[in-house]
């Protein structure tokens, strides 16, 4: 049976145990050791397709009530390519708009150049660059590469979100609360494929380096 189209898969928020998506937030991270700082943390978003989870979206809060921060995400290598990454993002978009959030943050490696060219898809722009955050010292293996280039560096990103204008999503508290919200969803993961954000470069891979894997 073909796969069901992004537009027809819904988006959830999870509430069952973050252990439970595990194998999903490491498609998006390779240090155990920062998964484990955040895996609990903020919200998570999830796309359904025929009761399987098969994508994933992590929010957390920065300390700044108009700011979130993407901070895990990715999409299983069989359904990457097909547009759910991008869903996600409208979704978590929708949410922050919802909420009166006026800024998205995102972080991924700078070796990654799948990412980087998802998120600017996405209506991203480049905030700043944070050299040598990926290292041993905050549990990354020397010597990892991604297309060819070092992971050392990461890159960080934002998305203005305008108030109110919620793309047809309805999240409880938010603009018409109660409505049905269709057609959106969120994502789990499929690791190290990051369609080249979370090898190969399409629309929006990664190499697990930071948070985001295989999404497009």
């Amino acid at each position: 049976m073909p796969a069901r189209s992004a537009d027809d898969v819904p988006i959830e928020t999870y509430g069952g145990p973050r252990d439970d998506l595990r194998p999903l937030f490491e498609l998006a991270e390779d240090s155990a050791a920062e998964l484990d700082s955040y895996i609990d943390a903020g919200r998570v978003l999830v796309a359904v397709s025929d009761g399987e989870i098969i994508g994933h979206l992590q929010l957390t809060g920065t300390g700044d009530p108009r700011q979130v921060e993407i901070k895990n995400m990715a999409v299983r290598e069989a359904r990457q390519g097909h547009g759910i990454g991008r869903r996600l993002i409208q979704a978590a978009v929708d949410l922050a708009a919802a909420e009166a959030v006026t800024t998205i943050l995102v972080a991924t490696a700078a070796a990654d150049i799948g990412n980087l060219r998802f998120y600017q898809r996405q209506g991203f722009r480049m905030r700043s660059v944070e050299r040598d955050a990926f290292t041993p010292a905050t549990g990354y293996p020397p010597g990892l590469l991604i297309d060819g280039i070092e992971l050392r560096d990461r890159v960080w990103l934002d998305r203005m979100v305008l108030s109110g204008q919620v793309g047809g999503v309805v999240w409880p508290g938010g603009p018409a609360a109660g409505a049905v919200a269709p057609g959106r969803h969120l994502a789990v993961a499929g690791e190290r494929s990051v369609e080249g954000v979370f090898g190969g470069v399409a629309e929006g891979f990664g190499d697990g380096a930071d948070g985001v894997v295989g999404v497009a």
